[in-house]
């Protein structure tokens, strides 16, 4: 084989080109070889060159695997980010649910129908535990609706359509005491008794049981928690004593006590027997657990 710049003389010839090794009939290269014209060089065999090509797509290969895997694990954040944030439409109004809420606009036809940002005061707009987000919106169904959502470090953009019913929003849990299983014999548990307070501040809830609680409504709050009855609270009433805000309750017992309550400790101011004026009866069945009935 005379000396040559060729590895292979015909149409299968293989040249040094500096740095990188280039086959006419096949698309592979080598970098990070030197070639020289004055020096020998061995003959290329075809078991050389396919090596040659499995080295290069499984270098290929490796790459595009690893470019995936980025792509993945940045679509998984995004996923997530936009995962925490719920919209949806309430009555007289849209819901907007996530953690360090900054700044929602929403756009009808192209144009800005409601924007809120945080710390600026907008007339009916309530965020519940910093979370969730109450925005006055006289919707009407079929029609979309773009929602741009701004957190401290998230931003969430979708078009929504109004809805033909409007869905709840769940503001807060309060647990309160186990309900008595369901028994033919026995019945149900009755209702309980809930009431807001003038400004919608609070809500004061009694129970079967006779406990009555104060909630505050923007945080979920349990102001306090307090037993007044023997039997259940019947009635709750808000009311004020000399800028003090007092509940009036109402049981259902033997005793029918008619009580009023510091609304923002439960401490007691005074309390009335009812049983007095109307006296009590007798259950018409010994035993009868919901004998209670029969009393004021």
């Amino acid at each position: 084989m005379r000396d040559s710049p060729y590895l292979i003389e015909g149409p299968e010839r293989c040249r040094g080109t500096g740095l990188s090794l280039i086959l006419d009939r096949h698309s592979a290269c080598l970098r990070g070889f030197r070639f020289q014209r004055k020096k020998p060089f061995k003959s290329c065999t075809p078991a050389s060159l396919i090596m040659l090509m499995i080295k290069h797509t499984f270098f290929r290969n490796l790459s595009l695997l690893f470019s995936l895997l980025a792509l993945l694990v940045l679509v998984q954040g995004c996923t997530r980010e936009q995962a925490g944030v719920q919209v949806y439409f309430v009555r007289d109004g849209l819901a907007v649910e996530l953690t360090g809420l900054k700044m929602v606009t929403v756009r009808s036809k192209g144009r800005e129908v409601l924007r809120w940002l945080k710390g600026e005061g907008d007339e009916g707009a309530v965020l519940f535990t910093n979370r969730k987000l109450f925005l006055p919106l006289q919707w009407n169904p079929g029609e979309k609706y773009s929602v741009d959502v701004r957190s401290r470090d998230a931003r969430f953009v979708r078009e929504f359509t109004a809805p033909l019913r409007p869905s709840p929003m769940l503001v807060q849990m309060v647990e309160l005491e186990k309900v008595i299983p369901f028994s033919i014999d026995e019945g149900v548990a009755p209702d309980t008794f809930v009431k807001f307070s003038k400004d919608s501040k609070y809500l004061a809830i009694g129970s079967f049981h006779g406990y009555l609680r104060v909630v505050e409504v923007s945080t979920g709050r349990v102001v306090f928690s307090r037993k007044i009855a023997e039997g259940m609270v019947k009635r709750i009433g808000w009311g004020e004593i000399d800028g003090q805000r007092v509940l009036y309750v109402g049981e259902q017992s033997p005793d029918g006590y008619l009580y009023c309550l510091d609304a923002m400790t439960g401490r007691e101011i005074w309390k009335y027997r009812l049983a007095d004026d109307i006296e009590t009866s007798r259950p018409e069945r010994e035993n009868d657990r919901y004998a209670i009935y029969k009393f004021p």
